[in-house]
Formats: C-alpha cells, sequence, structure tokens
C-alpha cells in the first residue's frame, strides 16, 4: 500500500481513485458493464461445460454469447475460443481431468522450484527458482479472471520456464 501511494503521488497516477471505483463493483455488480459481461460468458461457458464435463469439448471449443465492446458502447454477439478465466477455459475444453491434472502440474513444478532453491549455492540458480516460482504463483492467481496462460505464446513461456525448473531440480 505504501509503495501504491508513493508511486501515485511522484507520478499523479490516480491509482487510489481506480481502486475505489473498481471497489464499488462488489457492491453493486450490475454498474459495472464489464463485470455483467464477464457473468454471461461464464453462465454460457458453464452451460457449454456442463455437456461434457469429465473429459471437455476440446481444444477447438468456443463459446458465443454476449460480450460488451466499449469501441462501440453496447453488447454485441462474441465468439471466442477461451475465456477471461484460466480455470473456467481448462473445464471446457479438457473436463475435469485438465482442471485437476493443471493444478497439480504446477504444485509439482513450484515443488521443484523450491527445491532448486534451498539446495543450489550458485546466487543465479535461487534468483531464476525463486523468480520462476513467484513467476508461477502469481500467474495461477490471475488465472482466476484472465486466460493469458492459454494464449500460444504464454504457453510456450510456460513449457520452457517448467522445463528449465524440473531440469534444473533434476
Amino acid at each position: 500500500t505504501a509503495t501504491v501511494l508513493i508511486f501515485q503521488r511522484v507520478t499523479g497516477a490516480a491509482i487510489s481513485a481506480h481502486a475505489v471505483e473498481r471497489s464499488r463493483t462488489f457492491l453493486d455488480y450490475s454498474r459495472d458493464v464489464q463485470v455483467l459481461s464477464r457473468l454471461l460468458n461464464y453462465a454460457t461457458a458453464l452451460g457449454e461445460i456442463a455437456k461434457q464435463p469429465v473429459l471437455g469439448a476440446g481444444q477447438g471449443a468456443t463459446v458465443t454469447s454476449y460480450s460488451f465492446n466499449p469501441d462501440t458502447d453496447r453488447f454485441e454477439t462474441w465468439t471466442a475460443w477461451t475465456l477471461d478465466s484460466l480455470y473456467l477455459t481448462l473445464w471446457l475444453k479438457l473436463g475435469l481431468a485438465g482442471l485437476v491434472l493443471f493444478p497439480w502440474l504446477c504444485f509439482r513444478v513450484v515443488q521443484a522450484g523450491v527445491r532448486v532453491f534451498h539446495r543450489s549455492r550458485d546466487p543465479s540458480e535461487r534468483a531464476f527458482a525463486a523468480a520462476a516460482v513467484a513467476t508461477l504463483v502469481g500467474m495461477a492467481l490471475l488465472g482466476i479472471s484472465d486466460g493469458s496462460m492459454v494464449n500460444g505464446r504464454f504457453a510456450a513461456l510456460f513449457a520452457v520456464l517448467f522445463g528449465l525448473i524440473m531440469l534444473m531440480d533434476a
């Protein structure tokens, strides 16, 4: 909080005003069209998930729903291959099997990263392991409201990161 307030004071950014405005969404979500758009997408995705909940609909699955377009300032029909939630996207495409295996994989990589951090004497290896664990934990939390880990570029980046950590642990 102190860092944000200092940054805001130095740069003049309106971070606290933005945070207050966003926090009002918790009190009355109907005021925020972006939240309503997400809720519509989530409801549509859950309907699709209900059709094949265990094994999912596959990598080519798409969801067609209403979404708010800020450029035209109205709701439009939108077809997307991913959602803004990593975990709903995993459930849609890979079913419960993928939804369970992904956190297990992340947990195993975090375990390996922590082992590398504790076993290594090399400061660069320790720094890499700590950064990899912090990045993975941050992205896993961000995945609640963002599906960017599903994107091809990010998926490749995380696959390399996972592989490097596992290689260092071996």
